[in-house]
């Protein structure tokens, strides 16, 4: 398909200096990778032999700077004065930024969220310390006392030894997280 015509920013966005110097090429005649070049061709037979518009479709091009810039496109049919089909009115918006912004914002939200995560992980962890250590404080406390109640400290470090488990649980299950490993659940008594 030859160009009859473009706007500047096509002649720049193809290296060129004028749209009139566009006038009689093919985009073979202009950079691309030969998948975006077979792509245009295919979205410009597609409308042509259809005769019906395709409108918003996302590209990729190399610039004659050879950037690769993300294109959203719409092609309709071009008509003669019967209303036959005769080639294609294209335009573009080169969406590149937009793509970066989105792509910048979701890692930020990703981000947040492993942030929010790792909040969850220290408090439930600093929980569980708690436990343990103020159990075990009880136990060296007592141990020394004549008359210890040994029923006390067997309480005591049992459940250092609970905390300690649950402790090594959620490591568990943060480290298959981490290494995207199927958790294997168990039912818990909530009680």
């Amino acid at each position: 398909f030859r160009s009859l015509g473009c706007n500047d920013r096509v002649a720049r966005d193809r290296g060129l200096g004028v749209a009139a110097e566009v006038v009689g090429r093919t985009d073979e005649d202009f950079d691309g990778t030969p998948a975006e070049l077979e792509f245009g061709r295919a979205s410009d037979r597609q409308v042509i032999e259809g005769g019906e518009p395709l409108l918003n479709a996302e590209e990729t091009r190399t610039t004659a700077d050879g950037k690769v810039a993300t294109l959203l496109t719409s092609r309709v049919p071009f008509r003669d004065a019967t209303g036959r089909v005769v080639g294609v009115l294209g335009v573009y918006l080169d969406v590149t930024e937009r793509r970066k912004l989105e792509s910048q914002l979701r890692q930020s939200q990703k981000m947040e969220a492993i942030g929010r995560l790792a909040g969850g992980v220290a408090h439930d962890f600093n929980n569980l310390l708690t436990i343990i250590l103020g159990n075990l404080e009880t136990v060296k406390r007592n141990l020394g006392m004549a008359g210890a109640d040994m029923e006390r400290l067997k309480r005591a470090v049992d459940n250092a030894i609970r905390g300690g488990q649950r402790a090594a649980s959620l490591t568990q299950s943060l480290l298959a997280f981490s290494r995207r490993q199927p958790l294997e659940p168990k039912p818990v008594d909530v009680n």
